[in-house]
């Protein structure tokens, strides 16, 4: 159920765009931190970049559960928000992909076949990963080689999903969610949980308060549980990232809901010793709010574009002159795109709006001119 207008701080919406800047950063060199992409360079990043997906999952219960509470309080606007923030930045980096593939496919065909390249026909690629069924059941498509785009096919079903739960009416807010739940599938019904958790998140921090003693133990503490428990399962190639569980294609989902839930207890914890950061985020703040407007842009171009830097260089791919033309590539296209494409989402927000007002306009003067003398 909704509730008034949640209030957010300006430290807390600044802590969590940092967050976000820098998850999408883990995931870039995490990926690049592959032997495929740098020959090994920051390989020590590379076991956290799923990590940062789940951080992601998190924060985007918690930032729909916020709009929900208060700009967005009906089905359209929530809808067009929707639209505008995941199409603004999907379009131009499918785009840019196909660019990038076409190239690469010219210069190296065998490049273009290894595991980082999805499976199935271009057809399907596209028409999964525009309608963001691309995750469904045993599905697990992504356009040509932007392997990071796994993760939509999770995040806006479980949009599509909440959004159905807060604004139908009577038995649909059961029946509509259920439905959609298992049309998704097993796999993607796994991780709702750990989505909801940012919503249960968002929810208390609103209405509730902690104590600072509190706030610095959930903060620390979570922090602390997370490093310890992460530093042991990778020493020991523990359990938790290898359990098969029926039907349910993640073996590391004891090791999601670990960085989820510890996740949710910083933001927790944060939330009651803001106040304490006040200064620093203060003097940041410009920088922070500039780079997490470029950070969807970041997690959803840069493995295609890291692909064909290292296919085109002349040097091998350990090599420093391809590292560094790889880094410096994407941070241009990512600049570029982002400044172009995701700083603009309000004049798509705009667009989408007219878009879909275009049939109900008809609809009603359709009806005015039925229920017209001269109609």
């Amino acid at each position: 159920m909704r509730t008034g207008k949640a209030p957010l701080s300006r430290e807390m919406s600044l802590f969590l765009d940092f967050v976000r800047f820098t998850a999408a950063l883990v995931v870039f060199f995490g990926h690049f931190g592959t032997r495929e992409l740098s020959g090994g360079l920051f390989w020590q990043i590379s076991p956290f970049r799923h990590d940062a997906v789940i951080v992601f999952f998190v924060l985007s219960g918690f930032v729909i559960a916020h709009a929900t509470a208060g700009r967005e309080r009906d089905p359209r606007s929530y809808i067009v928000n929707r639209m505008a923030r995941i199409y603004s930045v999907v379009l131009p980096a499918i785009a840019l992909t196909l660019f990038c593939d076409a190239i690469g496919n010219r210069v190296d065909p065998g490049h273009y076949t290894s595991w980082s390249y999805s499976v199935g026909d271009l057809w399907q690629q596209l028409a999964t990963s525009l309608t963001f069924t691309n995750q469904f059941w045993n599905f697990y498509f992504f356009p040509g080689s932007d392997g990071p785009f796994w993760s939509l096919g999770y995040e806006v079903p479980y949009y599509a999903i909440f959004g159905c739960a807060i604004f139908a009416r009577g038995a649909w807010r059961m029946i509509l969610p259920a439905a959609l739940l298992l049309l998704a599938g097993p796999t993607i019904a796994a991780l709702l949980p750990i989505w909801l958790a940012g919503v249960a998140v968002q929810r208390f921090i609103a209405g509730r308060s902690l104590s600072e003693t509190a706030g610095w133990a959930l903060f620390l503490g979570a922090i602390a549980v997370w490093s310890m428990t992460e530093r042991w399962a990778l020493a020991s190639d523990s359990w938790i990232f290898h359990t098969a569980i029926p039907f349910i294609g993640r073996e590391r989902l004891p090791a999601d809901y670990l960085t989820g839930l510890c996740f949710c207890a910083v933001i927790l914890g944060f939330s009651a010793i803001a106040h304490r950061f006040a200064a620093a985020l203060a003097f940041a703040a410009r920088a922070i709010r500039w780079m997490a407007g470029g950070t969807f842009t970041l997690y959803l171009v840069h493995y295609p574009v890291v692909k064909l830097c290292i296919t085109l260089s002349p040097w091998e791919v350990a090599a420093w002159p391809t590292r560094l033309l790889s880094i410096a590539a994407t941070a241009i296209i990512v600049l570029l795109w982002a400044y172009l494409f995701e700083r603009r989402k309000e004049a798509w927000r705009r667009a989408i709006e007219r878009m879909l007002s275009a049939p109900f306009v008809s609809l009603k003067a359709y009806g005015r001119a039925r229920r017209s003398p001269a109609g």
